[in-house]
């Protein structure tokens, strides 16, 4: 009998142990896990945001940062209600998937067999395949005012009618066209199949019964408690209040609201086929075999790693709209769900990165005890030290560029990555394309900077400083940070200084990189000075890109800013039927007759066979 006691006794002793051990781990996860997130903040990453972490269908982890009201000082907590974005799109495909094991649809069906009203394209049939791998050729939206759509559509049907009579992007089955659209379509699949409307089969079939008590269709006007502020990330760092749109022209691709830990519940019922049987999740997370670039795509998932990964299989969503970025990713073999949202648009990146580092603490225990980086702030005066050409021993050539208070690194793709000081002679960064990457800087005896080390987890790269700058980026430093007649002052006043050198398309580069940021006019005149400067070079301005920005500010309403792309690119491209169509077009919305009517004859002179400049022409002239 003694002998069965003590057995007994080691027994809840061992039990005792590995329970103390599991707790210990989750408790120094966690900790890890929160400072993440605040360090999200610190670095202004987003205003507020909430995440949570859960293993087996245990919540481990649960936690917010900042703020959910900044004007208000309301702090984001772990409840916190978001937006989720396209995160809706895997919960409408699960939706589907259900009616298919039921039987009562058929992925190869036509679209048209439940939704009538959709018109059949010449292109091709278009299946409920097509729908939820984004083969389907339906373009997504057409302009920056039907993304950030304020108009209330009552019904699906309704929203469907915005899209349902344009040309398809490809044939279907053909390639990859990503948009929010098809999936409003299979939102009118599901409501025609099961008889109720899409709210009702979702709170029904899905959200009810995995136990998300506070997901739900987010209702235009209605207040919501707990529900976060929506914030945008501007292309200067700003983070200020977003506009308010109305989701009804998406609901089944982006219209949904939700919390951090209702999503991790959603996750394991996917887990623990409570939602669908494990052969229909593995249709789902196989890849379509049609995306060409980024992570395959399956039936409403991303597919972000295979087995092969330390990771294991990774499948999930991102999403991103008005005052919001989002990340939910399931490992299936490491029993784990994690939810990253943000109320913050224009900074899914960032959120991306946040939510691959919580997963590591799990799948990388070493995660836990890396150090976390503290960034200072140098003086802006001294900024200007750093910047200019480094090139390696094999020919790279990389550069440094201020903007503001910050530097950046510009490689040679110009793909620029913020630079964080840890001291004077040291930057890191916080990116998802160069993670746990590191600048340093060597200083002659003089002070000088002689060279620097780019540090990343390849390898280190050593550079050596040019003694020449480049003209174009000390523009466009110029103007990003004096305004246009500065800058033009202050590149007449370099141009024949010897220790400055510039090339044309430097010079184009960094105009748009300016364009990119919102700086229209300052990307204009820059665009100008390179023509001046380069008359006998095409390819001082991209012919296509000029005309593409030019129908933006045209179809914004600015006129006359519209007019000045137009107009350079028809100078640099004299040749160009299209150039001179497009600059009539223009001069015709600003009420310019004359001008629009000489540039209508000089399109039709380079390309006779254009029936809408032809009848154009003759509605300016008064024809019929």
């Amino acid at each position: 009998m003694k002998k069965i006691l003590l057995t007994f006794g080691l027994l809840i002793y061992t039990f005792s142990l590995v329970a103390q051990q599991s707790f210990t781990q989750h408790a120094a996860l966690g900790e890890r896990a929160s400072a993440l997130l605040q360090e999200c903040v610190t670095f202004q990453e987003t205003a507020g945001i909430s995440a949570a972490i859960s293993l087996e269908g245990k919540v481990v982890w649960q936690d917010g940062a900042g703020y959910r009201d900044v004007e208000g000082r309301i702090k984001a907590e772990a409840t916190m209600l978001h937006r989720i974005a396209s995160i809706s799109k895997p919960m409408t495909a699960v939706a589907i998937m259900q009616l298919y094991e039921q039987g009562k649809l058929s992925l190869d069906d036509p679209i048209q067999q439940y939704v009538p009203y959709f018109p059949k394209k010449k292109d091709g049939m278009i299946t409920i395949r097509h729908l939820l791998n984004h083969s389907s050729g339906i373009k997504a939206y057409q302009s920056r005012k039907e993304a950030f759509s304020t108009k209330n559509y009552p019904t699906l049907k309704e929203a469907i009618a915005v899209f349902q009579n344009r040309n398809l992007a490809h044939a279907p089955g053909k390639g990859y066209s990503y948009t929010t659209y098809g999936y409003v379509v299979l939102g009118a699949v599901i409501e025609t199949v099961s008889g109720l409307s899409y709210r009702d089969y979702m709170k029904k079939h899905i959200w009810n019964p995995a136990g998300m008590e506070h997901t739900d269709v987010e209702i235009y006007g209605n207040t919501y408690q707990q529900k976060s502020k929506l914030y945008i990330k501007e292309a200067n760092g700003s983070i200020v209040p977003d506009q308010l749109t109305d989701l009804s022209v998406k609901v089944p691709g982006g219209g949904i609201q939700s919390t951090a830990t209702d999503l991790l519940k959603f996750g394991h019922a996917i887990l623990n086929n409570q939602l669908i049987r494990q052969e229909t999740l593995q249709m789902m997370i196989i890849d379509s075999g049609h995306k060409k670039n980024g992570n395959p795509y399956g039936f409403g998932w991303f597919l972000y790693a295979d087995a092969s990964k330390p990771t294991g299989r990774i499948f999930g969503h991102s999403g991103s709209q008005s005052g919001t970025s989002t990340q939910f990713m399931i490992y299936p073999d490491q029993q784990m769900v994690i939810a990253t949202l943000s109320n913050t648009a224009g900074t899914w990146s960032k959120i991306l990165g946040l939510n691959n580092k919580l997963g590591s603490l799990v799948t990388d225990p070493a995660q836990l005890k890396m150090p976390l980086r503290t960034a200072i702030m140098i003086d802006p005066s001294q900024l200007d030290q750093y910047t200019g050409s480094y090139q390696s021993d094999a020919g790279e050539t990389v550069r440094i560029v201020r903007k503001g208070k910050y530097l950046y690194l510009d490689p040679e793709d110009h793909n620029q990555q913020k630079m964080f000081a840890s001291s004077a002679a040291s930057f890191f960064f916080r990116s998802n394309s160069l993670p746990d990457a590191s600048v340093d800087f060597t200083f002659s005896s003089s002070d000088k900077i002689t060279e620097m080390s780019l540090q990343t987890a390849e390898a280190t790269k050593r550079y050596i400083k040019s003694d020449v700058k480049s003209l174009a980026w000390g523009l466009y430093n110029a103007f990003d940070e004096q305004g246009e007649k500065s800058a033009i002052k202050w590149y007449k006043q370099h141009l024949e200084k010897k220790r400055w050198q510039i090339s044309s398309d430097e010079m184009k580069t960094a105009a748009y990189n300016l364009l990119n940021t919102g700086r229209i006019i300052e990307g204009l005149k820059m665009l100008e000075l390179n023509v001046k400067s380069f008359p006998s070079n095409s390819d001082a301005l991209d012919e296509e890109v000029m005309n593409n920005v030019g129908y933006q500010l045209l179809n914004a309403g600015a006129h006359d800013l519209a007019i000045g792309f137009f107009e350079l690119n028809a100078t640099v491209f004299p040749s160009s039927a299209n150039a001179f169509d497009s600059l009539a077009e223009a001069y015709m919305k600003a009420n310019k007759t004359k001008l629009a009517i000489k540039n209508y004859e000089k399109s039709l002179e380079l390309n006779p066979e254009n029936p809408k400049g032809q009848a154009a022409l003759r509605q300016l002239k008064g024809g019929d």
